[in-house]
């Protein structure tokens, strides 16, 4: 298999471990992360780090570059906010749209059925 890309939109609770496991497979990966603090972290388990952010335009290291690959996952929560219908519709609009201009093109998408912890 040659060394395809994979960039993880949001390196956390959730994205760090699917990264980790993707490098084990021979993937290289892209990860971002919304803070600076953690970007020595993703270096460290062999992720190519960046920070981006969403608010709601997408901004921050190079976001072009970093939507260079083969795959996109997008794995960031909504924030808590008052007008996050809204909101979050502009994060997306606003990821979509550079999208456009990447050679990465959405094929498929997947989310989690609304989720109430106990």
């Amino acid at each position: 298999m040659q060394n395809q890309t994979v960039s993880i939109l949001g390196c956390g609770w959730l994205g760090l471990p699917l990264a980790k496991a993707l490098i084990k497979k021979g993937f290289i990966v892209k990860g971002s992360t919304t803070a600076e603090e953690h970007l020595e972290q993703l270096r460290t388990e062999g992720i190519e780090p960046y920070i981006l952010n969403l608010s709601p335009e997408l901004e921050g290291d190079e976001p072009a570059e970093f939507l260079e690959s083969e795959t996109l996952i997008v794995n960031f929560p909504p924030e808590r906010r008052s007008d996050i219908a809204e909101y979050h519709v502009q994060q997306f609009s606003s990821l979509i749209d550079a999208l456009q201009l990447s050679p990465c093109a959405p094929s498929s998408w997947s989310a989690l059925p609304r989720y109430t912890p106990c």
